[in-house]
């Protein structure tokens, strides 16, 4: 009976051996498929990675710190444009606004071609009657001055932004000194 075991073993040996073989090929056939799609897996995760890295690198890098890209620079003819309510209208050292102005204001457009823009101003008076005088002016940058031109007159003034929201001009009309200060509206 042991030798028929033997026998028995011997000839299923190589079955099983080769059952073995197969199933251990089978065993690297899939581990090695795993391996390879762990690799690609891993290697593409760490080319991912290494792409977002470097793209929020390159957004860093490339941002601009610099404000003043995005401002109009601070010139007489930027800051000028809109509407400027009087606030102070004086004639030599008379103050007229209350007195003998009810409200005044002046408009500014932009430029829109060539040299010039257009400028609206509205004067009402305490008894009521109002003046609307339109025309043409002209900026003088480094004469820090302002020609308005209507009705064949022209009025140069001098002109000061105290702040981005305040205005004083100063110039000559009839041989009188006129101060006006005027706030944004």
């Amino acid at each position: 009976m042991i030798e028929n075991q033997f026998v028995c073993q011997s000839v299923y040996l190589p079955f099983q051996m080769f059952y073995m073989l197969k199933t251990l090929h089978v065993y690297h056939f899939f581990l090695n498929h795993f391996k390879s799609i762990y690799i690609m897996k891993t290697n593409f995760l760490k080319t991912s990675m290494l792409t977002l890295m470097v793209s929020a690198f390159a957004m860093f890098a490339f941002t601009s710190c610099d404000k003043d890209d995005d401002v109009a620079p601070r010139t007489i003819k930027n800051q000028i444009v809109g509407t400027w309510e009087f606030t102070s209208f004086k004639v030599d050292t008379s103050e007229y606004m209350g007195t003998l102005v009810d409200t005044a204001r002046v408009t500014f457009d932009a430029f829109t071609t060539g040299t010039q823009g257009n400028f609206r101003e509205t004067v009402i008076y305490a008894d009521g009657e109002k003046d609307n005088i339109t025309g043409k002016y002209e900026v003088d940058e480094a004469g820090k001055k302002v020609k308005m031109i209507s009705g064949g007159e022209t009025e140069t003034v001098e002109v000061v932004f105290t702040t981005s929201n305040k205005m004083e001009w100063k110039g000559q009309q009839d041989g009188k000194t006129v101060r006006v200060k005027a706030s944004r509206k």
